[in-house]
């Protein structure tokens, strides 16, 4: 049965409030209007349904806000009278838009399902049993999402989540943990595709002669974006020798962005007598830091240099030149963590990677030859 119009509208509402931009913009009523060629009244009827259900707030002269109550550990989302099921959101207490990002994400899918979320907060010293034991505290938790930081949980950590009677989804996982129980699902970006994808978008652009940059934590991830990286140039013909692997490991909780302005300046000599015209990095932001210490060495991006990163960020579109980036879709990650964390998906799978995409910008410059 084909949809009503204001469903539709409905529909695109509640999509695009699960994005994190909707906190500061939302489609005004007549933008609306024109989008989907429909009458004042059709979108009034989906914005009153929205109101009804708390998920937006109209206000004269404002217009459309999201209806996002602020959450703290201990505290939900919904009152326990109207939600029958709670799922405990657990991540790195570090200042990082990207975590903010998704957290907002998780919330959302949440809230349009009629699930409590109760948020908990983790420090360097934070162990899994707390984690455990937090979850077993709240009423009616049916599962638990962890955004875990850049270090691995060890074997005993993943024993103790192991214990609880309710899956555990790893949010954007860093590690394979192809040992742990079988309550635990990992959701991960594809990085042996994603660094086939960010050598690929320099290929395309005529590049040759390319550096590979990782200043994080040794990690599964790192481990298969550089061998994604590595494979996609040798199918074209092209070296990466271990001089133009430029990697520095760090402890979890150091700077992964001094750490990637050290790795450069110790390294720029290699770059300019090796004429390298493109560098791969492993984050988005520490492609921001690259960009901006080759600058202040005299290499230009892109006109000496081109620069890729993965992850986007709000700064990568207003640096200059923005940057190319490689991004995964973190809404349909969210999506199905709180699906699986809920208790109303179970996949055979318990490692679920997710592809990526390239969104360009002007930081790569083309080389190929003009006719």
């Amino acid at each position: 049965m084909a949809q009503l119009k204001y469903e539709v509208v409905k529909d695109f509402l509640l999509e695009e409030i699960r994005k994190p931009h909707s906190l500061n913009r939302m489609p005004s009523v007549r933008q609306l209007m024109e989008r989907f060629s429909v009458s004042m009244a059709t979108v009034n009827r989906a914005l009153m349904e929205l109101e009804n259900q708390q998920m937006i707030i109209r206000r004269p002269r404002v217009g459309i806000t999201v209806n996002r109550r602020p959450t703290a550990i201990g505290r939900t989302e919904f009152s326990q009278t109207k939600c029958e099921t709670t799922i405990v959101v657990a991540y790195t207490d570090y200042p990082d838009e990207g975590i903010w990002s998704k957290v907002y994400m998780i919330e959302q899918y949440c809230r349009q399902n009629d699930i409590a979320v109760v948020n908990c907060k983790l420090n360097r010293e934070t162990h899994a049993s707390e984690i455990a034991d937090f979850a077993r505290s709240r009423k009616n938790c049916a599962g638990v999402i962890l955004k875990h930081g850049a270090g691995q949980l060890s074997a005993e950590e993943l024993r103790e989540l192991g214990t609880l009677n309710m899956p555990i989804v790893l949010y954007e996982s860093s590690m394979l943990y192809d040992d742990a129980p079988n309550n635990i699902y990992r959701l991960m970006p594809d990085a042996l595709d994603g660094g086939a994808l960010m050598a690929e978008v320099l290929l395309r652009n005529g590049h040759r002669r390319i550096g590979y940059l990782r200043s994080e934590p040794a990690n599964n991830a790192n481990e298969l974006q550089l061998k994604g990286v590595s494979r996609r140039l040798k199918m074209a013909g092209v070296e990466l020798p271990p001089e133009q692997i430029f990697s520095s490991g760090i402890s979890p909780w150091e700077s992964s962005l001094d750490a990637t302005r050290k790795q450069l300046e110790k390294n720029l000599d290699v770059i300019r007598s090796r004429q390298l015209t493109g560098l791969i990095v492993t984050s988005g932001a520490c492609a921001l830091v690259a960009h901006q210490t080759l600058a202040e060495f005299g290499i230009r991006v892109p006109d000496k240099v081109s620069v890729i990163g993965e992850g986007d960020r709000t700064f990568c579109r207003y640096v200059h030149p923005r940057l190319t980036v490689i991004d995964c879709d973190f809404m349909a990650m969210s999506k199905l963590a709180v699906e699986i964390a809920a208790g109303r998906k179970t996949p055979d799978e318990r490692r679920i990677s997710f592809p990526h995409h390239v969104i360009g910008r002007e930081s790569v410059k083309d080389l190929t030859p003009k006719p």
